[in-house]
């Protein structure tokens, strides 16, 4: 509460949480009560996440959508999908836009789209993205190419006051999000290993600047054409 009242006041555009706030606090009624406050006053302004998850054994496997604690929906908040679906060479390659159609509609779990964390924040920060989000993202580079800033560096007074002089966050899109490696919320992407948090940073980017990266020929035997069409080309080339 205390990092968003800030980040609003210094300028942020758009916040966004890579966070699922599902429980209510360890710290009582008052804290929750105190992130609820916030959250009403910069609703429009604000993203908080929605996750996919499996959980049970191999013979069970259950699945749910996992949404905020009921008093954080406060009206007008706008809600974001974090997850991917990974390529079978168990790197993300797609926008999490892709989620939706492809696991939720599928599965039966919403009758309305639900958006991305990506698409979300765009739409907090009245950036609308082109009318087409499916597809692959633009990757601007391996971990650590977005800026990092240390969560404390927002609630230190003198940090904080050294990032209000340097207008770090004036115009920004701010999201805040776990990178520790205790953590373990890592991705494998065409670039490395990088932190969800990155993964959203360049999903985000990848729309605004409507960099999305579609394939050529789509469908898996339009593509296995073309690797043999390649192969006997190759080998002609070497005869």
């Amino acid at each position: 509460a205390e990092a968003l009242d800030r980040l609003m006041a210094a300028g942020a555009i758009a916040v966004a949480l890579d966070l699922i706030l599902a429980d209510p606090s360890l710290y009582g009624e008052f804290d929750d009560q105190r992130l609820q406050e916030s959250l009403q006053r910069y609703a429009d302004q604000t993203v908080l996440a929605i996750t996919y998850e499996l959980f049970g054994t191999e013979d069970a496997i259950q699945t749910q959508l996992v949404y905020p604690y009921g008093p954080f929906q406060v009206e007008g908040l706008r809600l974001g999908l974090i997850s991917y679906l990974p390529d079978p060479d168990g790197r993300i390659y797609r926008l999490a836009s892709d989620f939706d159609d492809l696991i939720l509609r599928p599965g039966g779990f919403v009758s309305a789209e639900i958006p991305s964390l990506a698409e979300a924040t765009l739409h907090a920060a009245h950036h609308l993205p082109s009318s087409s989000t499916a597809g692959n993202i633009y990757f601007y580079g391996p971990a650590r190419t977005f800026t990092h800033i240390p969560f404390w560096h927002i609630l230190d007074p003198q940090n904080w006051a050294y990032h209000q002089q340097a207008g770090t966050f004036e115009d920004a899109i701010v999201l805040i999000g776990p990178t520790a490696l205790s953590f373990q919320d890592f991705a494998r992407t065409p670039f490395g290993e990088m932190t969800g948090i990155e993964l959203h940073a360049n999903s985000i980017a990848t729309l605004q600047q409507e960099r999305v990266v579609r394939d050529l020929i789509s469908g898996s035997l339009g593509q296995v054409l073309i690797v043999l069409l390649g192969t006997v080309l190759w080998g002609v080339g070497l005869m």
